[in-house]
């Protein structure tokens, strides 16, 4: 599986559409709801991914709820080379991959809570 996959680019070649896969941790919320399942529920459904060349066990793992796929704009500089512009997407990954960890217990953290008031 690979962490993220690069699309096209802008006509001037400094920027790139990429499509990153963060995993989703197989843990329940404080509602006993596993966060695989809400994700699911909460994108309506299976995730067709937004890369036409990844792979069925991608896919499979996007329907499960076992990867969250997010679309980006990597900008890039002129003068870089391929391994600068890969060293510092793999520092943008890092960097969103923290950032959607954190995320995820807050937004799902009482999904699925359904509460009859009396």
């Amino acid at each position: 599986m690979a962490d993220y996959h690069v699309l096209t680019g802008s006509r001037d070649g400094n920027s790139y559409q990429i499509v990153a896969h963060f995993p989703v941790p197989s843990v329940n919320n404080e509602t006993g709801v596993n966060y695989r399942a809400a994700i699911i529920q909460w994108l309506g459904g299976e995730q067709p991914s937004k890369c036409p060349f990844i792979t069925q066990a991608e896919q499979d793992q996007l329907n499960a709820g076992a990867l969250l796929e997010q679309v980006y704009t990597f900008h890039t500089h002129p003068a870089e080379t391929l391994q600068q512009k890969a060293a510092r997407l793999a520092t943008l990954y890092n960097q969103e991959l923290a950032r959607i960890s954190a995320e995820l217990g807050a937004l799902l953290a009482y999904w699925g809570l359904s509460v009859d008031v009396e």
